[in-house]
């Protein structure tokens, strides 16, 4: 099996694996399941894992995987790497500015505006893996070399985390995330004494966007031949999700809260395996056409966001009055036009139809070739 795939072009299985990710999105994160959704679809109250848990994490180690491909097509292109970290400066401002933007709009006011968010930290992690993957690239590293080197800071960064936050414990009150945010935010988190998207656990989600970075290395490594790949790939994704679960038992349960080391583990562990799997479905042996629809979610995957998060926090929760009570908008469209009919179903039916649609209107951007990027 030789290496046929030309990195210049667009890897499906890339779009294909973080298409999961925004499916996950679109299902989970809504408004409508603070009524009455199940288990899955809400994110763990603390320990443990859901279904819900596993959306944005995986996208920020999906963030990763494009870093090798994307610096290189710049750099062969003939961009100076002086143009290359504006180009890097200029998409994490962008992110941040974007994510401020999201969190004002939910409080209109500056006063106690809350400084991290999803955005926020999908910033830091893009641009530190980026610049460091650049300076890599500078000082001439070989791919084979650079996967090593972000694969043991990963590491590192993971068994320092666990090591520094142990003494502190991992309950909801008092852990080292939480007084670390409480020290440098303190009036600007998404509760006024924890923050989810806080500033430690943005530090640890940079492993996620390593362990990324790591998978990206090896697709792009021109040393391997596509068979090399995929085997490396899904052996260390394997390996990752097995000491997942001995960490989570063992040493930092599963957290996405606190964004433990066992949860860092575990979806770098379910990238790496979905990714080599994907890789020789869609690229190598061109079976593609049905993931279509998840590829197609990827291609402005920001501002999907950006309006998803705009339906949840201003559209959906806008106060109506329906049959002489005062609830929730989208409460009385899935009363209203859906509990009628599908009964207890009315949650999974809506959800459905609203997945459907999303995926319709981002179907009708692709085939039109329409792609909006920061």
């Amino acid at each position: 099996m030789k290496n046929g795939i030309q990195f210049d072009k667009r890897i499906k299985s890339i779009d294909v694996v973080r298409g999961i990710p925004i499916f996950i999105l679109l299902i989970c994160e809504n408004t409508w399941h603070w009524m009455r959704g199940g288990k899955q679809l809400s994110h763990s109250a603390w320990n443990g894992l859901t279904l819900a848990d596993f959306g944005f994490p995986l996208f920020v180690t999906c963030l990763g995987v494009t870093i090798p491909i994307s610096i290189n097509n710049r750099l062969k292109k003939g961009d100076s790497t002086l143009r290359v970290f504006l180009n890097i400066l200029r998409r994490s401002v962008i992110l941040i500015i974007l994510g401020l933007i999201l969190n004002y709009w939910k409080t209109k006011t500056l006063v106690g505006l809350r400084y991290p968010g999803v955005l926020q930290r999908m910033a830091i992690v893009y641009f530190v893996t980026s610049l460091l993957y650049l300076l890599f690239k500078k000082i001439k590293i070989s791919e084979s070399r650079i996967s090593w080197i972000f694969l043991a800071m990963a590491i590192a960064i993971t068994i320092g985390y666990y090591l520094i936050a142990k003494p502190y414990g991992f309950d909801i009150e008092g852990n080292l995330a939480q007084k670390v945010d409480l020290f440098l935010f303190k009036g600007h988190l998404h509760t006024p004494t924890f923050d989810p998207d806080g500033f430690l656990t943005d530090i640890v989600s940079i492993a996620s966007g390593m362990f990324g970075c790591t998978f990206g290395c090896i697709m792009y490594d021109k040393e391997f031949s596509d068979k090399k790949k995929i085997l490396h790939m899904f052996v260390l994704g394997g390996l990752l999700f097995i000491s997942s679960f001995i960490v989570d038992k063992y040493f930092f349960p599963f957290n996405k809260r606190l964004w433990s080391s066992s949860f860092v583990l575990i979806m770098a562990g379910i990238f790496g395996i979905s990714l080599s799997v994907f890789y020789y479905i869609c690229d190598i042996k061109n079976i593609n056409k049905i993931f279509t629809p998840l590829r197609a979610l990827t291609l402005s995957p920001i501002l999907l966001y950006m309006v998803i998060s705009f339906l949840n926090d201003y559209v959906w929760i806008k106060n109506v009055n329906y049959n002489g009570k005062n609830i929730w908008l989208c409460q009385e469209i899935v009363s209203k036009y859906f509990t009628s009919w599908s009964g207890e179903l009315d949650i999974i039916v809506f959800t459905s139809a609203y997945v459907l649609a999303w995926v319709l209107v981002t179907m009708i951007l692709y085939k039109k070739k329409i792609i909006i990027k920061i």
